[in-house]
């Protein structure tokens, strides 16, 4: 068994429940909630885990829950000034909300 107090292990079970996340709507909503609390845990044991914050945006991202997407997207940059992905998916995010100019800062 994964150690519960692993940040790693909890991120690695948000990505495997947000890649499984089937059309079904009643499926999709279970495995949304356990990928968000799964990588929700991750960055409580660890407040400096980039990866989760970065994928919990992503997760949020893909099901169009923009403000939720963009201060975990804004968390990752925080610890990685240099995580590109999550920089381009955070002018992705206020894009998409209207905000240009936030957008490209």
């Amino acid at each position: 068994d994964a150690d519960p107090k692993h940040a790693d292990a909890w991120t690695n079970l948000g990505n495997a429940m947000s890649q499984a996340i089937p059309y079904s709507e009643n499926q999709k909503k279970g495995l949304f909630n356990e990928a968000v609390k799964a990588y929700s845990t991750a960055v409580q044991l660890d407040s400096q885990h980039c990866e989760a914050y970065f994928n919990l945006g992503v997760l949020y991202h893909t099901h169009n829950r923009l403000d939720m997407s963009i201060p975990n997207y804004e968390k990752a940059i925080a610890i990685d000034p240099n995580h590109y992905d999550a920089i381009s998916n955070l002018g992705s995010a206020k894009h998409k909300k209207g905000d240009l100019d936030g957008a490209v800062d």
